[in-house]
C-alpha cells in the first residue's frame, strides 16, 4: 500500500541509511528504498560498503594478516607453530557472517527509529513521487515532500579486460575466490587494488600490479607514497608503474588463464595470470534513477550535480555519497547524510570537506587528512614538518611491527589574520581574505592598496591579485575580473607555467565561484590540458574550448587540448579544490582553489 512520507531515501548504503535514520530521529516520516535481495528474496540493507565493499574486504584483510603473522612473525616471539595452512572456504564463511551481522544490525536500527524499508528499485517519477518496483516487477508510487538520492557506485569495467567474474573479476568477484590463485594480476594501484592484492599476496599468490600512472599513490604525500611502495615491494607485491593495459585473452579449456597485454616505456609486454582483478575505479549509479522528463542535473560522467549542502537544482531533491562530487568514501557519505537531514530540519550543519580523512587498509595502513607537503609548497605556505619512524617506537618494536612512519605538517604561521589598528600585509594571493574582528571604529589607514578608511568591525577585505578591496559586510564578484586570462606553457615534463604566476611550476591557482578563467594554451607541446576534481575525475561542467581556427567544443570534448583557449565558467555553487593536469603525464598537475561567496 502506497504511503506519503516527509522524506524518501533511495539507497541504503552508508550515506543512505545514515540519512534515513537521522531524518527519522528529527521527526520526519521516513522511508528508505533498497533493491538488493538475498536468496530468500528478502531485502538486504547496507549497500556496496557492507555487502561487497568495505566490510567484507576488511574481514579478508584481517584474516590474511593473521595468517601471514602466524606463518612468518610468530618465531621472533618464541612461538613455534607448524603446518600452517589456509582454509579459504572457512575464511569466506567468516566474512559472510560478519556481513550478515551488520546488515541485520541496520534492519534493527531502522525498526528502532521507525524508518520504513521499501524493497525494490527506486525511481524519481516526479519531484514529489518515487516509484518502487520490486523483484517480481510490481510497482507502487509513494508521495514524498523530499527525496535523497544515495544510490552509490559500481566498479568501472574497461574494454581491454571485460569482466566475466570468473577469470577476470571486479572488486566484488575478488571477494569470493574459492582458492588462492598461484598468479594474480591486479589492474590499478589504487586503494581497492592494493587492498585486494595484499589479501591474496599474504595467502600465497604471486601478485603483479599494473598501473598506468608513473606516480605511485599521487593523492598521498610523496614521502609516504615512496615509503609505502618500498614496504609493499618487500611484502611481495610486484608494482609496475607506467603500464597501460591494451588487451587480454582468456584461454580455453578447464583450467583457464588470462594473458594481459600492456605498454610500457620499453614497448609491448604481456603477462599470464590465473586470475585478474580489475580495480580502476568506480562510477555512480544514476542511469535508472530518474524519469526521462526529470529536471535534476546530472553530469556527463553520471554524477548528480549538487551545491555544498548536497542540494540539487530541484529544491526538494538531494544527493549524497558516491553519486556526488568528492571522494567515494563511506564516512564522507555518512557526513553528507547527516548534513542533509539536519538541513531539512532547519539546522545550519555543513560538511568540512577539507577534513575528510583517507585510508588504505594495507599493512601498515596508510591514512592522511588535510593537505600534503607538495600541495602546501605549491600554495607557497610556510610550514614545519615532523616525522617519526615506527622503527624508533618502543611500542612498535615490542609488537615486531616497525615498518612505516608518522608525518605531521603544521603551518608555521596562523591561517587567520587578525587586524588590530593597522598592519602591513606583505604576502597575499588572490582569494585571501581578512575579517576585521576588533571592536570600535578604528580604521585601517595603513593598508594603502585601497581606500579602507571606512572599514569597521565585521567588514571583509578581499585580495584580488593586485590589491586589497573593502567589501563591507558582504562580498560580491567585483573583487575579481569577469574573465581572468592565464597563458599556459609547459616546461618540458616538469610542469605547467602560467604567466601571472611567474616562473613557478604547477602553481596553485585561485578563482572565485561564478567567475570565468580563460586558459590560453601556448607552448603546451605534447601535454594535453585537463581540469579535474580533487579526486582525479575529469571535470566537464562549464567548459568551452575555442581552437585557433575558431572551432568550439564543450564539456568533456573541451578537455585535453594543446592549443587554443579553454574557458571555464566556474559554477557559482562550488568551492574547495580542483586540479589542472596533463592527461599524459601524471606528475604535471596543480591545484585550483575555488573561493565561494559563502566561504569568503
Amino acid at each position: 500500500m502506497a504511503k506519503e512520507y516527509d522524506v524518501i531515501v533511495i539507497g541504503s548504503g552508508p550515506a543512505g541509511y545514515v540519512a534515513a535514520i537521522r531524518c527519522a530521529q528529527l521527526g520526519f516520516k521516513t522511508a528508505c528504498v533498497e533493491k538488493w535481495v538475498d536468496e530468500k528474496n528478502e531485502s538486504v540493507l547496507g549497500g556496496t560498503c557492507l555487502n561487497v565493499g568495505c566490510i567484507p574486504s576488511k574481514a579478508l584483510l584481517d584474516s590474511s594478516q593473521k595468517f601471514i603473522e602466524a606463518q612468518e612473525g610468530f618465531d621472533v616471539h618464541g612461538i613455534k607453530v607448524s603446518k600452517i595452512s589456509i582454509d579459504v572456504p572457512s575464511m569466506m564463511s567468516r566474512k559472510n557472517k560478519v556481513v550478515g551481522q551488520l546488515t541485520q544490525g541496520i534492519k534493527g536500527l531502522f525498526a528502532a527509529n521507525k524508518v520504513d524499508s521499501l524493497s525494490g528499485t527506486g525511481k524519481l517519477s516526479a519531484i514529489n513521487e518515487v516509484t518502487v518496483t520490486d523483484s517480481d516487477g510490481n510497482s507502487q508510487e509513494h508521495q514524498t515532500k523530499n527525496i535523497v538520492i544515495a544510490t552509490g557506485s559500481l566498479p568501472i569495467d574497461i574494454p581491454p579486460t571485460p569482466v566475466d567474474n570468473i577469470s577476470i573479476v571486479d572488486s566484488t568477484g575478488a571477494l569470493d575466490f574459492d582458492e588462492v590463485p598461484d598468479r594474480l594480476g591486479v589492474i590499478g594501484a589504487c586503494v581497492i587494488g592494493l587492498e585486494l592484492g595484499s589479501v591474496w599476496a599474504r595467502l600465497g599468490s604471486k601478485v603483479t600490479v599494473l598501473e598506468a600512472l608513473t606516480d605511485f599513490l599521487p593523492a598521498a604525500d610523496a614521502q609516504i607514497s615512496r615509503e609505502a611502495k618500498k614496504i609493499f615491494t618487500k611484502q611481495g607485491l610486484d608494482i609496475r608503474l607506467g603500464s597501460k593495459v591494451t588487451g587480454s585473452q582468456v584461454s580455453k579449456g578447464k583450467k583457464k588463464e588470462v594473458t594481459v597485454d600492456f605498454e610500457t616505456e620499453k614497448g609491448s609486454e604481456s603477462l599470464t595470470f590465473d586470475k585478474l582483478i580489475v580495480a580502476v575505479g568506480r562510477k555512480p549509479v544514476t542511469e535508472a534513477v530518474f524519469a526521462s522528463d526529470n529536471n535534476v542535473k546530472v553530469s556527463e560522467r553520471g554524477f548528480v550535480e549538487v551545491n555544498e549542502q548536497c542540494q540539487t537544482n530541484v529544491d526538494n531533491i538531494y544527493a549524497v555519497g558516491d553519486v556526488v562530487r568528492g571522494p567515494m568514501l563511506a564516512h564522507k557519505g555518512m557526513e553528507e547524510g547527516v548534513m542533509v537531514a539536519e538541513r531539512l530540519a532547519g539546522k545550519k550543519t555543513q560538511v568540512n570537506y577539507e577534513l575528510v580523512p583517507s585510508v588504505i587498509y594495507t599493512h601498515p595502513e596508510i591514512a592522511w587528512v588535510g593537505k600534503n607537503e607538495e600541495q602546501l609548497k605549491q600554495e607557497g605556505k610556510n610550514f614545519n614538518v615532523g616525522t617519526f619512524p615506527f622503527a624508533a617506537s618502543g611500542r612498535a618494536l615490542a609488537a615486531n611491527d616497525s615498518d612505516g612512519l608518522v608525518k605531521i605538517i603544521a603551518d608555521s604561521k596562523t591561517d587567520t589574520l587578525t587586524i588590530a589598528g593597522g598592519t602591513n600585509i606583505s604576502t597575499a594571493v588572490a582569494g585571501d581574505t581578512v575579517t576585521i574582528n576588533y571592536s570600535g571604529t578604528n580604521t585601517l589607514a595603513s593598508l594603502t592598496d585601497t581606500d579602507t578608511s571606512g572599514a569597521i568591525a565585521g567588514n571583509v577585505l578581499v585580495y584580488n591579485g593586485s590589491s586589497w578591496v573593502d567589501h563591507g559586510q558582504t562580498v560580491d564578484q567585483m573583487a575579481y575580473p569577469a574573465i581572468t586570462t592565464l597563458t599556459v606553457t609547459a616546461d618540458s615534463f616538469n610542469g605547467y607555467k602560467f604567466d601571472q604566476y611567474g616562473n613557478t611550476e604547477d602553481p596553485t591557482i585561485y578563482a572565485l565561484a561564478g567567475a570565468t578563467i580563460a586558459f590560453k594554451l601556448s607552448g603546451i607541446g605534447s601535454h594535453p590540458f585537463l581540469i579535474q576534481t580533487s579526486g582525479g575525475i575529469n571535470y566537464d561542467n562549464g567548459l568551452l574550448h575555442v581552437e585557433t581556427t575558431g572551432a568550439e567544443s564543450t564539456g568533456s570534448s573541451a578537455q585535453g587540448k594543446t592549443s587554443g583557449t579553454l574557458y571555464w565558467k566556474v559554477p557559482a555553487n562550488i568551492s574547495g579544490n580542483y586540479q589542472y593536469k596533463c592527461s599524459s603525464h601524471g606528475a604535471m598537475q596543480g591545484t585550483i582553489v575555488i573561493k565561494s561567496m559563502a566561504s569568503i
